[in-house]
């Protein structure tokens, strides 16, 4: 009879700790809301031109170098949840000092942030925290 009891309690308390544990862990999972669709966008005034830009999410980023042009749009890219930022970098150049570059960053589809740089040498970056 004490054996039965005995059994029957380490049962009990089995899985009373596997509960105790199965909601400690749940409660410890990051709390990040949902995924996002990020766009990176740069522009530049008629003359400029955008030559590389780099891109991307916490230390996940990726290099678009040799560009060539007045405009550049990343990939769309799927920032996964618990993440803290997007970034990009765009770098170009304009023949006049009053030449500009403008970078953007969208968030599901809404402009988030943006900065712009002027002058010869056009360097701009920008970042968003989720």
């Amino acid at each position: 009879m004490k054996t039965a009891n005995m059994n029957k309690l380490k049962v009990a308390l089995f899985v009373s700790v596997a509960a105790c544990m199965a909601v400690f862990a749940s409660s410890c999972k990051k709390k990040g809301g949902s995924a996002h669709r990020v766009v990176f966008k740069a522009h530049t005034s008629s003359e400029g031109n955008i030559k590389v830009a780099v891109y991307g999410y916490d230390t996940k980023t990726t290099t678009a170098s040799k560009l060539n042009g007045t405009t550049w749009v990343s990939p769309e890219i799927t920032v996964p949840a618990g993440s803290q930022n997007a970034t990009v970098v765009v770098d170009g150049s304009g023949p006049f000092a009053s030449s500009t570059l403008k970078v953007q960053i969208y968030v599901d589809g809404a402009l988030k942030k943006e900065s712009i740089s002027s002058g010869q040498t056009l360097s701009a970056a920008v970042r968003h925290r989720f």
